[in-house]
Protein backbone atom coordinates (compact mmCIF):
# COMPACT_ATOMS: atom_id res chain seq x y z
CA UNK A 1 0.00 0.00 0.00
CA UNK A 2 2.84 2.39 0.89
CA UNK A 3 4.52 1.71 -2.48
CA UNK A 4 1.22 2.42 -4.28
CA UNK A 5 0.88 5.76 -2.50
CA UNK A 6 4.45 6.66 -3.41
CA UNK A 7 3.85 5.72 -7.06
CA UNK A 8 0.71 7.87 -7.11
CA UNK A 9 2.69 10.76 -5.65
CA UNK A 10 5.39 10.31 -8.30
CA UNK A 11 2.77 10.18 -11.06
CA UNK A 12 1.14 13.39 -9.88
CA UNK A 13 4.55 15.07 -9.63
CA UNK A 14 5.41 14.00 -13.17
CA UNK A 15 2.17 15.46 -14.44
CA UNK A 16 3.06 18.75 -12.73
CA UNK A 17 6.56 18.90 -14.25
CA UNK A 18 6.72 21.15 -17.29
CA UNK A 19 7.83 19.35 -20.41
CA UNK A 20 10.11 21.48 -22.54
CA UNK A 21 9.47 21.36 -26.29
CA UNK A 22 12.92 21.94 -27.76
CA UNK A 23 12.26 21.36 -31.43
CA UNK A 24 13.11 24.92 -32.47
CA UNK A 25 16.63 25.31 -33.77
CA UNK A 26 19.05 27.97 -32.57
CA UNK A 27 21.03 30.30 -34.85
CA UNK A 28 23.43 27.49 -35.74
CA UNK A 29 20.61 25.08 -36.61
CA UNK A 30 21.16 23.01 -33.44
CA UNK A 31 18.32 21.44 -31.45
CA UNK A 32 18.44 20.20 -27.85
CA UNK A 33 17.22 16.64 -27.31
CA UNK A 34 17.14 14.22 -24.40
CA UNK A 35 19.48 11.48 -25.62
CA UNK A 36 19.11 7.96 -24.25
CA UNK A 37 20.90 4.77 -25.09
CA UNK A 38 19.67 1.25 -24.40
CA UNK A 39 21.71 1.09 -21.19
CA UNK A 40 20.10 4.22 -19.78
CA UNK A 41 16.49 3.15 -20.26
CA UNK A 42 15.54 2.62 -16.63
CA UNK A 43 13.28 0.74 -16.25
CA UNK A 44 13.77 -1.16 -19.52
CA UNK A 45 11.86 -0.03 -22.61
CA UNK A 46 8.62 1.40 -21.38
CA UNK A 47 8.07 -0.96 -18.46
CA UNK A 48 4.83 0.24 -16.93
CA UNK A 49 5.02 3.54 -18.80
CA UNK A 50 7.79 4.80 -16.51
CA UNK A 51 10.17 7.50 -17.75
CA UNK A 52 13.37 7.22 -19.73
CA UNK A 53 16.41 9.07 -18.39
CA UNK A 54 19.05 10.66 -20.58
CA UNK A 55 21.46 13.48 -21.22
CA UNK A 56 20.67 16.72 -23.02
CA UNK A 57 22.70 17.02 -26.21
CA UNK A 58 22.62 19.45 -29.14
CA UNK A 59 22.35 18.07 -32.66
CA UNK A 60 21.71 19.44 -36.12
CA UNK A 61 18.01 19.82 -36.84
CA UNK A 62 18.65 17.44 -39.76
CA UNK A 63 19.68 14.72 -37.28
CA UNK A 64 16.60 14.95 -35.04
CA UNK A 65 14.63 12.32 -37.00
CA UNK A 66 17.43 9.79 -36.70
CA UNK A 67 17.67 10.36 -32.96
CA UNK A 68 13.90 10.06 -32.50
CA UNK A 69 13.95 6.72 -34.34
CA UNK A 70 16.15 5.19 -31.63
CA UNK A 71 14.17 6.70 -28.76
CA UNK A 72 15.52 10.20 -28.10
CA UNK A 73 13.01 13.02 -27.58
CA UNK A 74 12.82 16.77 -28.16
CA UNK A 75 10.15 16.97 -25.44
CA UNK A 76 11.57 16.34 -22.00
CA UNK A 77 11.79 17.66 -18.45
CA UNK A 78 14.92 18.55 -16.51
CA UNK A 79 16.01 15.98 -13.93
CA UNK A 80 16.64 17.94 -10.74
CA UNK A 81 18.57 16.47 -7.80
CA UNK A 82 15.33 16.12 -5.81
CA UNK A 83 13.63 14.22 -8.62
CA UNK A 84 16.72 12.01 -9.04
CA UNK A 85 16.66 11.04 -5.37
CA UNK A 86 12.93 10.37 -5.50
CA UNK A 87 13.18 8.16 -8.60
CA UNK A 88 16.08 6.20 -7.11
CA UNK A 89 14.19 5.71 -3.85
CA UNK A 90 10.85 4.73 -5.38
CA UNK A 91 12.10 2.51 -8.20
CA UNK A 92 15.20 1.12 -6.45
CA UNK A 93 17.43 2.06 -9.36
CA UNK A 94 20.70 3.92 -9.64
CA UNK A 95 20.53 6.51 -12.40
CA UNK A 96 23.53 7.35 -14.51
CA UNK A 97 25.52 10.19 -13.00
CA UNK A 98 25.24 12.28 -16.16
CA UNK A 99 21.45 11.88 -16.50
CA UNK A 100 19.94 15.36 -16.57
CA UNK A 101 16.62 14.89 -18.39
CA UNK A 102 13.71 12.47 -18.59
CA UNK A 103 10.55 11.85 -20.62
CA UNK A 104 7.67 9.38 -20.69
CA UNK A 105 7.98 6.03 -22.39
CA UNK A 106 6.95 6.20 -26.02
Amino acid sequence: MKRLLILLAVASLLMAVTVTPNASADKLGKVEICHVNSASKVPPDGFGGLPYFGTVIRVSRNAVGGHEVHGDSTEYADLTEDLRLMFEDVYYVSLQENADCFFGAQ
